[in-house]
């Protein structure tokens, strides 16, 4: 496990999956402690792609390869890169075992830097390969909300559009083919009930948001922002129904619905990154 400190801010990190396990601000801690009989992780990385595929795979080259939901990356053993006091860098790479089941090759290298205010997050894809790489990422941080659901609201920067995308009933829940009505506690503001998520999550395509606050009692707790000119292309929002958590997440793709075509380069919301060049996004969990 590997511990980060600045001033009253600490936080650890997991080489398997690089996955932010613990985030404190002084003795509070602020991440989902991942009780197995809830949901057991913390903050998994999505890649190379976000939520469930139709048929649960895709083709390529004239075969099929199946893959997981939210793809494979919770499950590598990422290497440390470089190590500081208060930062870390850490990477993993193609191997036999992912070109078993996607045959790219890539980098996926992940940092997190403390800072007197909060956690930056970057994350960089590498296609090392000599054909497109076509992939999907996502962050996934659950955040714990001790005491009642009452207490808690998510606070847009930016009043959204009043329509949520929604995941089809079922085992293979698949994004639904419309959005549909949904009305705000406020205009940007989403309070949240033991209800909010009985249907699974919440999406948001295209957020004008930049930045969604976690407030208590009215009150910012911490925020998650997305640093840099492009902002997110979707927000996922999700927690078990009446659980003590929220994820917020920021998405660069999404699930495939139930037209989504099953050849990988026609599916419309994967990035298409090309040869020897480097994707890169930037988070801050804001204390």
């Amino acid at each position: 496990m590997i511990e980060l400190r600045h001033g009253h801010c600490s936080a650890r990190i997991s080489s398997r999956g690089a996955e932010l396990q613990s985030l404190r601000r002084r003795d509070e801690e602020l991440l989902w402690q991942a009780d197995p009989a809830v949901w057991g992780q913390h903050a998994p990385w999505l890649f190379p792609f976000v939520g469930r595929l139709r048929a649960g795979g895709f083709t390529h080259g004239g075969k099929h390869y199946r893959m997981p939901i939210h793809g494979f990356a919770s499950g590598l053993d990422f290497r440390v890169v470089r190590l500081q006091v208060d930062s870390v860098w850490l990477e993993a790479a193609d191997d036999a075992f992912t070109r078993e089941v996607y045959p790219f090759a890539f980098r996926l290298r992940i940092g997190y830097m403390l800072h007197d205010d909060g956690l930056a997050i970057a994350v960089e894809v590498w296609n090392r390969g000599e054909e497109t790489l076509p992939f999907a990422l996502g962050a996934h941080p659950g955040f714990a909300l001790p005491g009642p659901l009452s207490h808690w609201a998510l606070q847009f920067d930016q009043a959204e559009a009043d329509e949520v995308w929604r995941l089809t009933p079922g085992p293979d829940a698949l994004l639904a083919a419309t959005a549909e009505a949904f009305t705000w506690s406020a205009p940007g503001r989403l309070d949240l009930r033991p209800d909010t998520f009985a249907r699974d999550a919440l999406i948001v395509k295209r957020p004008r948001s930049r930045r969604v606050a976690l407030l208590r009692h009215g009150r910012q707790h911490l925020a998650v922002e997305c640093v840099g000119v492009d902002g997110m292309a979707h927000l996922g929002l999700w927690a078990r129904p009446s659980a003590s958590y929220v994820c917020i997440e920021p998405w660069w793709g999404h699930d495939d619905d139930a037209h989504a075509p099953a050849a990988l380069l026609d599916k419309p919301q994967v990035q298409h990154l090309p040869p020897d060049e480097t994707w890169a996004r930037a988070l801050f969990i804001r204390l």
